[in-house]
């Protein structure tokens, strides 16, 4: 009888080792769970990611231990309503076993607050930063605040809801701490609202930034409403589509004309002309790819800063803006979650007498949806 050779025991021992050693499992958290964040106080609190098929996943947190398993690469528990402080750690394990394979993950998530969460969306009123502010350097020497957290959603758009949080050109969103590094670029508005919650709750806030300029509220609302309530929105948007073609070919013929007779080219013209279906403003686009991969994480509300980019429809947003509201709170499913707006500040030319104004007839939508919409304001 032969004597197995030496390569042939290791390759034995090795397949008997896989057997039975522990390796790495894929159970992810949520690209909103990372260290820093802020868990909702008072409410139950999902934690959601991606697993093997079933692969059994259990949550720790402040006391709790939650467990269920993957199907169909999902996985999501729920917290029972927590009380607000910290910071606590959260441990995500998964366990997958297959005959008498095993295989063991853990995910430590540190530095976790409980008190109040709010998304902060809306176009470029919400998303100018601090540094574009006045005298910002004042204010970053005392904004230092390890209870006031900060998240900022990468800016894009997409045609299909994402389960995700998506991760462009590096951007990965990750909580940080409020201060002289991480505010700069954070939002201006968001952190003052974030600032005065802290002082009057005396609590942890976490915000969630989630905006983009020159965007129209259709952009931020589900298809499901759009195609329900504005078919004219979609169909206007699938015509631009279809004549983009001809008039990216008459655009490119008036660019070459001005050169040939050696006019200068509008800065506008310069940027060339944009495709409607790779449009941040599409219909649909921002709500899917920054509003919908934020459900169901566990907020108090959400605070939105827009309004000019629909003002020349200013009598459509009375019913679009409320639209837009049911839409994200069906989707939450957190009840009819506060929802705080600002109008459009009046910083155009004032006039001595009495004229048409797309800009007042907007203002007058945000207010009547403040007095028709519960719990707005």
């Amino acid at each position: 009888m032969r004597k197995p050779t030496l390569f042939a025991v290791l390759v034995l021992a090795g397949i008997l080792c896989s057997l039975v050693s522990p390796a790495f499992a894929n159970v992810k958290p949520h690209g909103l769970f990372t260290d820093n964040m802020v868990l909702q106080q008072g409410r139950k609190v999902p934690v959601w990611g991606t697993a093997d098929e079933g692969e059994k996943i259990t949550v720790e947190f402040a006391g709790q231990t939650v467990c269920t398993t993957a199907r169909s690469g999902k996985w999501m528990v729920w917290l029972k309503p927590l009380k607000s402080g910290g910071p606590f750690t959260m441990t995500i394990s998964g366990k997958l076993e297959k005959g008498r394979a095993k295989r063991y993950s853990k995910s430590i998530i540190k530095s976790v607050l409980v008190g109040e969460v709010w998304i902060c969306s809306g176009q470029s009123n919400m998303q100018w930063s601090m540094k574009m502010c006045a005298t910002p350097d004042d204010v970053y020497s005392a904004a230092k605040d390890p209870q006031l957290r900060l998240v900022t959603i990468p800016r894009a758009a997409k045609d299909k809801p994402l389960d995700g949080i998506p991760d462009f050109d590096g951007w990965i969103p990750a909580w940080q701490e409020c201060g002289p590094d991480s505010l700069p670029d954070f939002s201006a508005v968001a952190y003052y609202f974030g600032k005065h919650l802290r002082a009057a709750l005396k609590v942890p806030v976490g915000l969630i930034s989630s905006n983009v300029g020159g965007t129209p509220a259709e952009a931020w609302t589900c298809r499901g409403v759009l195609e329900k309530q504005f078919p004219d929105i979609l169909a206007n948007h699938e015509q631009a589509k279809k004549a983009y073609p001809e008039n990216l070919a008459k655009f490119n013929k008036a660019i070459e004309a001005m050169k040939k007779q050696g006019k200068e080219i509008p800065p506008q013209m310069k940027r060339g002309l944009p495709d409607p279906a790779a449009s941040m403003q599409r219909p649909c686009g921002l709500y899917n790819a920054m509003i919908a991969p934020l459900v169901p994480y566990a907020i108090q509300g959400a605070i939105w800063y827009q309004g000019e980019s629909n003002a020349s429809r200013a009598y459509q947003y009375r019913t679009l803006f409320p639209a837009m509201i049911k839409c994200w709170r069906d989707h939450w499913q957190q009840g009819n979650f506060p929802f705080l707006f600002v109008q459009l500040a009046p910083f155009r030319a004032i006039v001595t007498e009495p004229v048409e104004s797309d800009w007042a007839e907007l203002r007058e939508a945000q207010l009547l949806t403040s007095q028709k919409v519960p719990n707005t304001a």
